[in-house]
């Protein structure tokens, strides 16, 4: 659907990228196609697991790419690359999968979702839009807006830089520098900037964990059969 949605709005589709096995891991290398490297500094990954779209873009061959996010695939790849990425709501974008064997699990089915990586802002609404168009192979697509009513007021941003459950994990200085100064780019834009703790990334990993693994592991068991651990 994606695809095709966006050969409609007039995309020229130039070819597919790289993922790591089963597009399963936040670094982007696989023995079929080998490594993507980040075309920043070959030291850096490009994250994953849509490293190859986040390479690609911003290298400058190509000024959209498609993700696909479950734990991070669009939103990680594009802050490892520099980018824009979005991670769309369930029934924004329509999904299928003609070569799929069979439907995904039911958490797989509520968590993946496919979304635009591209360089600016500008590029992204564009992308978005053309790509949310509906397909009748997607039952969970749904026909929400892109754009609503103004909201009544001056808009209130969040922002986090020392997250307090994340196992004593702490922002490196350089990150957020850049956190505060978007920060105080969106100040000056009008918003009202709170800076306070959003609970909970702790308690939301061990959920979607919890939620997550056993399924993936009853995905993976052929391969695990087959090849032992090193098959995922």
């Amino acid at each position: 659907p994606v695809v095709a949605n966006w050969k409609r709005a007039g995309a020229i589709i130039i070819g597919r990228t790289n993922t790591p096995a089963f597009s399963f891991r936040l670094d982007t290398v696989n023995d079929y196609r080998g490594r993507t490297h980040s075309p920043w500094s070959r030291t850096h990954t490009p994250g994953g697991s849509s490293g190859g779209a986040s390479s690609s873009v911003a290298a400058g061959i190509t000024p959209l790419a498609h993700g696909n996010d479950i734990a991070g695939s669009i939103r990680y790849p594009a802050y490892a690359c520099g980018l824009v990425g979005l991670r769309t709501s369930l029934g924004r974008v329509p999904a299928f999968n003609p070569s799929g064997g069979g439907e995904r699990s039911m958490s797989s089915q509520l968590m993946s979702v496919q979304g635009p990586i591209a360089r600016t802002v500008r590029d992204v609404r564009l992308a978005l839009a053309a790509m949310s168009a509906p397909d009748p192979r997607d039952p969970w697509w749904v026909p929400a807006p892109l754009e609503g009513e103004a909201i009544p007021g001056r808009i209130r941003v969040a922002v986090v830089t020392e997250p307090a459950d994340l196992a004593g994990a702490r922002l490196h200085p350089t990150a957020a520098d850049a956190l505060h100064r978007a920060a105080d780019w969106l100040a000056d834009a009008g918003y009202d900037i709170v800076d306070e703790p959003t609970p909970g990334f702790t308690r939301a990993m061990e959920l979607w964990t919890a939620m997550q693994m056993p399924e993936i592991r009853l995905l993976f068991a052929p391969a695990v059969e087959e090849y032992g651990d090193a098959g995922i």
